[in-house]
């Protein structure tokens, strides 16, 4: 087995940890980084760059999530509705007065009908909170529809939790790996056949281990 297939499976299992175990961000991580590494054994190393770039997304949209206060708010914010509906639920159950009972349970049902639902299809559909914490993280944009670039994505959601410097320098290295990643993604403006080469991509694989390395050292355990 070849240094590089090392580095995948090395990045692979390190990925467990890093990630929720429940989170499906960690399923389409892992899953572009086997990719990569099946492409790489049969010599496809255009194909390794892309799926690398794609993993680095993964990853940066994860932590993105993670260090979102407003989305981690949205969550504890369902939790709080359905404790406040237990403890009205018990009230109404205490009240020994019929007509006050009635007066509670009319004020109960309309005030909350609302949260009910919310909280019914929070339960039915789990991925409807990952989709609220997305469109708090990535808001739609009132000009273009464009996501922001990954590196601009890490500097907006690291801003409050790490150093300027740290920001700066992983910031740097996302950069790194989409610009190599970029070579294969996209066709030459010129027209001229355009390949990552294997040494390019063998370069690419150090530097995604080195970035998702300095990732993990300041995040792996993060709340």
């Amino acid at each position: 087995m070849s240094d590089v297939e090392n580095l995948f499976e090395k990045l692979i299992r390190d990925g467990s940890f890093v990630f929720d175990s429940n989170d499906f961000h960690r399923d389409a991580y892992i899953n572009e980084l086997k990719m990569a590494n099946q492409h790489f054994k049969n010599k496809l190393f255009t194909e390794t760059g892309v799926r690398l770039g794609r993993a680095t997304e993964c990853l940066i949209y994860f932590i993105a999530k993670k260090c979102n206060h407003q989305g981690r708010k949205v969550v504890k914010l369902l939790k709080n509705w359905s404790s406040d509906l237990l403890g009205q639920g018990r009230a109404l159950a205490e009240e020994p007065d019929l007509q006050q009972r009635a007066k509670l349970l009319d004020e109960w049902i309309n005030g909350h009908q609302k949260k009910i639902n919310e909280i019914m299809l929070f339960a039915i559909e789990p991925h409807r909170i990952d989709n609220e914490i997305q469109t708090i993280v990535f808001p739609p944009q009132s000009k273009k529809d464009d996501v922001p670039s990954i590196s601009t994505i890490w500097g907006q959601c690291t801003k409050k939790v790490l150093s300027r410097n740290e920001v700066k320098l992983i910031q740097n290295k996302i950069s790194a790996v989409m610009e190599q990643r970029n070579i294969g993604a996209h066709a030459d403006p010129k027209g001229h056949v355009q390949e990552i080469r294997e040494e390019l991509c063998i370069e690419m694989c150090h530097s995604f281990a080195d970035l998702f390395q300095n990732i993990q050292s300041k995040f792996l355990n993060f709340p």
